[in-house]
């Protein structure tokens, strides 16, 4: 993900203790995605969303509270301003609103759209194994839907990641955007990893050519990534699309998150005649191979 402004750092909104709350099942699952067929594939968890709100032992609607003190602004500039209210659950989906609702944060800086983000850190956080969601991504300009894996460690909000000396460092992991969509790119989208920090030191891989979705990019897909030990085999509706095997594999527990981003110099300027408009996810499921 790119270019984020936090006013108050990530990680001071949640303890450091990981809480490992995670739907075990018994018996081995039906894989959706199109994983290596010889390999036995576990549900370790998932959220269907069929019920009437967020269930807040899995997830963080992110952030908890909006006021002078502690928001976050999304994006290039600060017009986005990320609300909790703006994620909820409906008709089981996920909904992730994008508007035109200007806040008035008492700063002097005119915030005109509102977002949301959910995210599950310290609560569901895993280390290997299949990570897939069903996304209906909005048909809107301006817009950065994306689906992606942050290390429980970190530092500085978001500015430390993926030293390249991770690997065997339980925590020291990359940022994995499984899906990260930009509208001009028609039915194309990045899978990218970034480690190093977003500073000087940071480094990235992006699939080339970038993944292609089939048929009609707003009507429903699967994303997923396999995340093994050596390497991160992205899918999109089943069908492997990149394979990443560089330094930057992720060696310890990252958790999972889900985000509609609006404005800003890399993503554009939201089309507001298209606005209020949603990103709906059916699905969130994690599986890992049966040992």
């Amino acid at each position: 993900m790119k270019n984020r402004v936090i006013r108050r750092l990530l990680g001071s909104l949640f303890a450091c203790m990981m809480v490992c709350s995670l739907a075990v099942f018994p018996a081995a699952a039906a894989v959706s995605s199109g994983a290596e067929e010889a390999d036995e594939w576990r549900l370790v968890f998932n959220d269907e969303f069929d019920g009437d709100a967020v269930n807040t032992q899995v997830w963080n609607r992110f952030p908890a509270a909006i006021d002078n003190e502690d928001y976050f602004f999304y994006g290039s500039t600060s017009e986005t301003v990320v609300c909790p209210e703006n994620v909820y659950v409906k008709d089981g989906s996920l909904h992730i609103l994008a508007e035109n609702n200007p806040i008035d944060l008492g700063d002097g800086v005119e915030h005109k759209y509102r977002t949301g983000i959910l995210q599950s850190r310290n609560k569901t956080e895993l280390s290997y194994g299949l990570f897939e969601a069903r996304i209906k991504m909005p048909d809107l300009p301006g817009s950065n839907p994306a689906f992606w894996l942050m290390p429980h460690k970190y530092e500085d909000g978001f500015s430390f990641i993926g030293l390249e000396n991770s690997k065997g460092e339980e925590g020291y992991g990359a940022e994995v955007d499984i899906l990260e969509h930009i509208y001009t790119d028609g039915n194309a989208y990045q899978s990218t990893v970034h480690w190093g920090g977003y500073g000087d030191g940071h480094k990235s891989w992006t699939a080339v050519p970038k993944p292609v979705m089939e048929g009609d990019p707003y009507d429903w897909h699967v994303f997923a990534v396999e995340w093994s030990p050596s390497s991160l085999k992205f899918m999109v509706d089943g069908a492997v699309t990149a394979v990443y095997s560089g330094i930057a594999v992720p060696q310890g527990p990252e958790f999972l998150i889900l985000s509609l981003g609006m404005g800003g110099s890399w993503i554009g300027t939201p089309d507001e005649s298209r606005l209020p408009a949603e990103m709906l996810v059916d699905y969130v499921r994690v599986y890992q191979t049966i040992r």
